[in-house]
């Protein structure tokens, strides 16, 4: 009786170290995918930032462009309105 005792332990180590084997690999290949998201998510909300830029004014304007202040002006000088 003693050794269908041990048996059953050793039997229950062995699926214990395969459920933690699965756990394992399922846990790398989600911080796998995380990773690989967060940069995904990283590039596109720089895409966006750049897009926001250039749409609202921030884009450096060129030469007889309308501008409200000599720093929207590639020249640096905003006359009348327009980038001189």
């Amino acid at each position: 009786m003693g050794n269908g005792k041990g048996q059953i332990s050793a039997e229950m180590i062995l699926v214990f170290a395969i459920l933690l084997g699965l756990v394992l690999t399922v846990a790398a290949r989600l911080q796998e995918t995380a990773r690989s998201t967060a940069a995904q998510i990283q590039n596109q909300s720089l895409d966006v930032q750049i897009m926001m830029n250039e749409t609202s004014g921030f884009a450096k304007r060129s030469l007889g462009d309308p501008c409200i202040s000599s720093r929207q002006c590639k020249s640096g000088e905003c006359a009348d309105g327009i980038c001189t």
